[in-house]
């Protein structure tokens, strides 16, 4: 047996005090109680994502039945402007194709924007943030007993 290392039939290095094992209880009560309030603080962030993204669903959803009402109105508009105006006028079918390819473009590309943004509401990305900081950290946390 090596002189450097405690033998382990040695008194002096056995937990025999209770404020070791008062303060080993403690230690554990702390951890229990940390992980306690951080899985009710992560259940109730949880709670309240859910909540915004059935909105932000809803929102889609309506901005998407709206837009496409909205978009279907200017198309049946322009089409009939586009016509009489081609009936009235000596202007080149290509001009008039031109210009109605910019308008769907320039429409499509702003609905798709408005979509993305609110779909960029729905998730739980801050619930599983919080939640992989808590796995993270919960061990470098931890007290060590004296």
């Amino acid at each position: 047996m090596n002189e450097n290392e405690p033998a382990r039939d040695n008194p002096e290095h056995a937990p025999s005090s209770k404020t070791e094992e008062v303060t080993l209880i403690e230690c554990l009560q702390d951890i229990s109680s940390q992980a306690k309030n951080s899985l009710a603080s992560t259940a109730q962030l949880a709670q309240a994502e859910w909540q915004l993204s059935m909105r932000a669903l809803w929102l889609v959803a309506a901005s998407t039945m709206f837009l496409s009402g909205l978009i279907l109105v200017v198309w049946v508009s322009l089409n009939a402007a586009l016509a009489y105006w081609a009936y009235t006028s000596d202007v080149p079918v290509t001009a008039i194709a031109a210009g109605f390819v910019v308008v769907q473009l320039a429409l499509i590309t702003w609905l798709w924007t408005q979509v993305q943004r609110l779909l960029a509401l729905i998730g739980f990305p801050r619930t599983l943030n919080r939640a992989g900081e808590n796995n993270n950290t919960s061990v470098s946390q931890q007290r060590q007993p004296t």
